[in-house]
């Protein structure tokens, strides 16, 4: 189970980033913003758990559920303004909602593999 919710935490990030990457640089780019800046403000801080993503940290997965609820939230402002990214914002959401859950079922899964791991050898 615990390699399904992994699968579920990298497929939903990486299509996160890919996502407002291209709805920003691309698809709806924002009219009263510099496109570098709002990609550094809603990019950045999706980069800043990459390595423990990659390593399959528990403790990462868990900070980074609470940072897919910030882009959870972006998604649903962006999907109910009309204009073109409305697409983008309902994707961003699923997206968002998909990256939240897989973190918390992997946070608790591996935490409880690593605890029964532990308790055996002790």
């Amino acid at each position: 189970m615990t390699r399904l919710a992994r699968a579920l935490v990298l497929t939903a990030y990486f299509g996160l980033l890919t996502t407002l990457v291209a709805g920003i640089a691309l698809l709806a780019p924002p009219e009263h913003v510099p496109r570098a800046l709002a990609l550094l403000v809603f990019g950045a801080p999706l980069l800043l758990p990459l390595r423990g993503l990659l390593h399959g940290r528990p403790y990462t997965h868990a900070w980074c559920a609470l940072l897919a609820l910030f882009y959870l939230m972006h998604g649903i402002y962006q999907a109910a303004v009309p204009g073109p990214g409305r697409t983008v914002g309902l994707l961003e959401t699923a997206l968002a909602t998909l990256l939240f859950a897989g973190c918390v079922l992997y946070a608790r899964w591996r935490s409880r593999e690593l605890r029964k791991a532990a308790s055996r050898s002790a």
